[in-house]
């Protein structure tokens, strides 16, 4: 090729790379809103049902609002705020209309009339308003039992959806800082499921914009430290935003957008790039012959086994993950499976011709640091027993705590606790005594359900209901029905008959019915009413044992003729709680026979490769026995943690397992093998355990302790892995009495 078609050749490659970086933010602004549905897959059976009672009900239009202060609202502050809740927020595009206490109406029974009276007349609570603020149907609504605490329901229109919807969520959501500045002793605090999401795809939207271009620069930092080469940092960006960008396509190609885990995968692929390209720039620029190309044929033979065998077992830990039956931890291996891969090909094939294309001459300013592990060897190969002693004690203790590990999950602690959304719900939590719900469920058999209404039957229902441990109270169409009763009871007249009295429910619970005051707790065309279990916790377990209950009473006599089952989000977390010791087994087993594979390809020999298995796991059951430690719930995290930890954390082990390989093959004894692969390997090893430790910290940015948690425990298991390659891995292997190798030679 001729120096012109050099140069233009050169230029593509240059305002490619560009292009690329430009096109990376673009991508990166694409974002998705957070939904309760796609934490299953589409088509998936749950998933259907919960979308079906969805389109049925409708129940997660509203946004709550609860306005609270020190001491109790004065009935003229009620009217007061009120008015502002209301004149605010209806004035909002998205807003259909807002409830609270200044505008509430409850029923009245007077002079043979039914008619709705407001609580509040003249800016004060009226008699009437103020005794049925005390009726069980009224209880916990409104204002809280000791007066500090006022709600209000803000009713969202049905076309909120998509950016709209992130549009007038965030109009809504940052409303709290004026709310807070104009009246300092009020707090302000949301909550709703689409408060929720809003918090979700608001973390997702900070990580990229904040997180990602620290952990950019963060990188950049180490790998100047590392090589102290201004040109390998540029073609290592260059190098890691095509990784960036192919992985950012395939996310938007098979999800329309970024969402908090996808965004989370992107991490990885960022990090998980560095380990080809630090392995690769480690031998080649240690090479100091002059012949570019015989530079660049020497350093792939001595690393691209290894890395392609370090890919391949990265990509089995996250390929592990879809066993999970949670989309977003199905897409998350997806994600970094596909980013490992690239970045490989990229090391390989396009680092390589751009070298050769623009005649790189790297220059170390510096040499690269050097790490002597030799004196820590020899005294590891002396003393194997002690280390591999003291290693057992540490797996007895990490054993016993893993035992204590408990399975749980708490949907709406997920955030660190000084968040907003962790503060509304500790506040919701305080003045109403309740967090999350249960949504039940009951239609007829044969017939019509609001028989069963009339008979008294969903009446004890209810009660049963009520009884069950966790359970604050609840809402159903039952409990309206049966607080028209007491009042038509109370308002009607002695010598009323029992068929007048139902007349007059029936014609109320008609009325009401045209002005769809049922309209989420009753469907006419499913035959079919709700009822919604308010409960004191989110946990799991708590939840778990509440279905069970239930599902005891459809399988009742009392209620035979009835079918009971529970139905909105509890049925996806239930689900997938259900589902996490199965499906981590399942991603573990994976994980575990597929690398024990690829170590046994390596060696040939089944000793080998069952004491390479060892150090290994040790990083895994350390974590497990932190969590049981600290008191950590097992959720889906746990997952996550295991299988990524055990991908990244055997490519040291890789890495080692060959170079010793090579040593053999050149007739070296196993002790002088040992050495001889740490002294050619350690410095990339410690270098990209350096880059991996020190990128995570970054995490703690997040406010998602999912995020943050993972960074502590990957950190820590990283490190642990490179100490028992360094430390327990030799140990093993001097225990070895057979040197074939050097008997041969003998």
């Amino acid at each position: 090729m001729n120096n012109l078609g050099k140069n233009i050749l050169r230029c593509t490659v240059i305002g490619t790379g560009i292009a690329i970086v430009l096109f990376s933010f673009y991508l990166a602004g694409q974002t998705v809103p957070f939904k309760i549905t796609s934490l299953l897959r589409e088509g998936h059976p749950v998933r259907l049902d919960y979308e079906e009672y969805e389109r049925n009900y409708d129940d997660e239009k509203f946004v709550w609002l609860i306005l609270e202060k020190e001491d109790p609202f004065t009935e003229t502050e009620m009217s007061k705020f009120g008015r502002m809740v209301r004149t605010f927020y209806s004035k909002m595009g998205g807003v259909e209309s807002v409830e609270g206490i200044e505008n509430a109406e409850y029923i009245s029974f007077s002079d043979d009339y039914f008619r709705l009276k407001p609580f509040m007349v003249e800016k004060k609570l009226s008699p009437g308003g103020l005794s049925a603020l005390q009726d069980q149907f009224w209880k916990k609504s409104l204002i809280n039992e000791k007066g500090t605490a006022l709600l209000f329901g803000i009713n969202l229109t049905s076309e909120v959806k998509g950016k709209r919807e992130k549009e007038v969520l965030e109009n809504i959501v940052e409303s709290k800082k004026e709310w807070e500045q104009n009246f300092p002793f009020l707090k302000a605090h949301f909550i709703g499921t689409k408060v929720g999401k809003y918090y979700f795809l608001k973390e997702m939207i900070k990580n990229q914009m904040t997180v990602t271009p620290l952990l950019f620069l963060f990188l950049g930092f180490l790998i100047w430290f590392l090589f102290r080469s201004i040109k390998v940092v540029f073609w290592f960006f260059f190098i890691m935003f095509i990784s960036y960008s192919s992985v950012l396509l395939l996310i938007i190609f098979l999800e329309k957008g970024l969402n908090p885990y996808s965004g989370f995968a992107l991490f990885f692929v960022l990090i998980v790039a560095t380990s080809d390209l630090v392995h690769f720039f480690s031998v080649f620029l240690k090479n100091k012959k002059d012949n570019l190309n015989a530079r660049i044929e020497h350093t792939i033979s001595k690393v691209y086994w290894p890395c392609l065998l370090t890919t391949l077992t990265t990509s089995i830990g996250f390929l592990s993950l879809l066993f999970n039956e949670m989309a977003p931890v199905f897409y998350f291996g997806i994600y970094c499976a596909f980013g490992s891969f690239i970045c490989f090909i990229l090391t390989f094939y396009l680092l390589p011709f751009i070298i050769k294309l623009f005649n790189i001459s790297f220059i170390l300013e510096k040499e690269i640091p050097k790490f002597n592990l030799e004196r820590t060897i020899r005294y590891v190969q002396l003393k194997p027993k002690t280390i591999l002693l003291s290693t057992s004690l540490l797996v007895i203790v990490l054993a016993f705590f893993t035992a204590k590990l408990e399975i749980d999950d708490d949907f709406y602690n997920k955030f660190k606790s000084d968040h907003e959304l962790s503060q509304s719900i500790k506040s919701f939590s305080d003045n109403f005594k309740f967090i999350g719900s249960v949504d039940v469920m009951v239609s007829k058999k044969e017939g019509d359900i609001l028989d069963e209404s009339r008979n008294g039957l969903l009446s004890k229902l209810e009660k049963d209901l009520s009884q069950m441990n966790g359970v604050n109270h609840i809402r159903s169409f039952q409990q309206i029905m049966d607080y028209i009763e007491r009042k038509v009871i109370d308002g009607s007249v002695k010598n009323e008959s029992e068929k007048e009295i139902h007349e007059k429910k029936e014609s109320i619970f008609h009325l009401l019915n045209d002005y769809k005051v049922f309209d989420l707790t009753y469907v006419e065309k499913l035959n079919e009413v709700k009822f919604t279990l308010f409960m004191e916790t989110s946990s799991s377990s708590e939840l778990e044992k509440v279905l069970k209950a239930i599902n005891i009473l459809d399988q009742s006599d009392t209620y035979k003729g009835l079918k009971i089952k529970t139905m909105g989000f509890s049925s996806i977390r239930t689900f997938l709680m259900n589902n996490i010791i199965d499906n981590f087994l399942k991603s573990f087993a994976f994980s575990l026979a597929l690398i024990f594979i690829v170590f046994l390809l390596i060696f040939g020999k089944l000793s080998w490769a069952l004491l390479a298995m060892i150090p290994n796991i040790l990083p895994l059951l350390f974590i497990s026995g932190c969590m049981g430690i600290l008191g950590l719930k097992v959720e889906s995290n746990l997952v996550l943690l295991i299988c990524i930890s055990l991908g990244i954390a055997v490519d040291d082990t890789i890495h080692f397992l060959w170079a010793m390989k090579r040593s053999l093959l050149e007739k070296k004894n196993l002790k002088n093998s040992v050495l001889k692969a740490f002294e050619d390997t350690s410095d990339a090893l410690l270098g990209t355990t350096l880059v991996f430790v020190l990128s995570f910290p970054t995490f703690f940015l997040a406010d998602l302790k999912l995020f943050r948690q993972m960074g502590v425990f990957i950190m820590i298991a990283l490190l642990i892995a490179l100490l028992a390659d360094f430390i327990i891995l030799p140990a093993l292997f001097s225990l070895l009495k057979d040197d074939t190798r050097e008997k041969k030679s003998g």
